[in-house]
């Protein structure tokens, strides 16, 4: 009974990461498109939230990728 409440549990937890990586991802782009310049004005405050979106996505990313790749365990 165990295993099956542990599988609920991680796809639980996958789903949830990979639908906050999908929503930080388009929060990111959506910044991104309000700091375009509107004639000689760059708005820095969007751009600045778009780059700290996309920096936890690729931490998120790295992550991830450290946890499946085994090399990265070995000790």
């Amino acid at each position: 009974m165990t295993q099956v409440l542990d599988f609920f549990l991680v796809l639980a937890i996958a789903t949830g990461i990979a639908s906050g990586v999908g929503c930080l991802y388009a929060t990111g782009l959506r910044l991104w498109i309000a700091s375009a310049p509107n004639g000689t004005v760059v708005r820095r405050a969007p751009r600045m939230g778009a780059v700290v979106c996309f920096g936890i996505c690729i931490v998120v990313i790295l992550f991830a990728l450290y946890l499946i790749i085994p090399f990265f365990h070995q000790g």
